[in-house]
């Protein structure tokens, strides 16, 4: 189906256009347009990214461009409006817009400051010499804003659920699947944290889970790599039939209500991410763990690594160190916590589209 070896990029392309030869059309294409800024032999997405946009940049200056970007979209806009949100929703009528807001907060104040300390777990990467860019803190308060980015926005669609249906036994089990998916995963995270094995990293692709689960179970490191997989691609999918199910259950035009809005930008986010872990990111890790296997890399033991994690940095500002993760870095930092900011204004059903909806509802069989 693919090269062994075949970069991400390969795979995306072969996946849209049906052929994986058209790549070498589109990276000659690049090379006339860009020489020498986009190599054929670079692969990844996010290595010809600032790349693209920026081709005259020295490396040292693309470094910076990011850092600086990081700077002032998350660390002061993103802040500022995140206190304008808080305000302009008033004082909460009910729990679920007092939960709404407080659940906000950890997420972004967690990227403000992975934005101004930013590392790299498994590769002990930092770029300032200091506790505060401990590895282990930075994963300490990722855990904890993802975990309540989580919470709150299965928060939401559970809310919309019962204003629509009063609450279905199957939506809401998947939103409560998704919570708990996300906070296993974060368990696995701490582990190749700990470990340094990529191959416990999050999110891996669509196509090394189903390879992983057709090979016997019974060695150790598969079966843990599979369920890892699991969860994580999962976490995000089982949201996709909800937002699905109640947007088309909830009357009106799509701008009618802020429901309504909120279901069809889920439904959306939920496939673009997972889209992005599937045939990106996953990939990603996939071939910095064959590089390890390459290697002979030996992995830590748990609590070994845990320590090693706390006290251990790897102070680089080399572009070459940081150009694979820049991306994801800059969207993850800048749109989790804006939606996060957005979602304080509490999604609701208008009342008589309420009433509507549940005169219309059809049991499911």
């Amino acid at each position: 189906m693919y090269r062994k070896g075949a970069s991400p990029t390969a795979i995306f392309v072969t996946v849209v256009t049906g052929s994986e030869g058209r790549l070498a059309g589109i990276h000659a294409q690049a090379r006339a347009l860009w020489l020498p800024a986009v190599d054929s032999d670079a692969g990844s997405i996010e290595h010809i990214g600032l790349t693209i946009f920026f081709p005259a940049l020295s490396d040292n200056d693309k470094l910076w461009l990011w850092y600086g970007t990081l700077l002032l979209l998350v660390v002061i806009f993103i802040p500022l409006f995140t206190v304008y949100c808080w305000h302009k929703t008033g004082k909460a009528s009910d729990g679920y817009e007092r939960w709404l807001k407080y659940l906000a907060v950890p997420l972004v104040f967690e990227c403000a400051w992975r934005s101004v300390f930013p590392s790299l777990y498994l590769q002990r990467y930092a770029f300032w010499d200091t506790m505060l860019n401990s590895i282990i803190v930075d994963r300490t308060f990722a855990c904890i804003g993802e975990l309540t980015w989580a919470c709150q926005y299965t928060l939401v669609l559970r809310h919309i659920d019962t204003e629509l249906t009063g609450g279905m036994r199957w939506t809401q089990t998947l939103a409560w699947l998704s919570v708990a998916l996300a906070a296993f995963g974060e368990c696995a995270s701490y582990y190749n944290t700990a470990t340094e094995n990529e191959l416990y990293a999050p999110k891996r692709s669509f196509m090394q889970w189903r390879c992983r689960l057709v090979v016997p179970l019974g060695r150790a490191q598969l079966k843990w790599c599979a369920i890892e997989i699991w969860l994580w691609a999962f976490s995000w999918v089982c949201l996709f039939p909800s937002a699905v199910y109640l947007f088309f259950k909830c009357p009106g035009k799509v701008f009618g209500s802020s429901a309504k809005l909120y279901l069809f930008i889920l439904s959306l986010a939920v496939v673009g991410a997972a889209s992005y872990d599937f045939l990106v990111d996953g990939p990603m890790y996939m071939s910095r763990y064959h590089a390890d296997q390459k290697a002979h890399k030996k992995y830590m033991k748990f609590l070994e690594g845990l320590e090693d994690a706390a006290e251990r940095r790897v102070v680089t500002r080399s572009y070459a160190d940081w150009d694979e993760d820049m991306t994801w870095m800059l969207l993850y930092f800048t749109l989790a916590p804006l939606t996060a900011s957005l979602m304080m204004f509490a999604p609701r059903v208008p009342t008589s589209k309420c009433i509507e909806a549940k005169l219309l509802q059809v049991p499911l069989v």
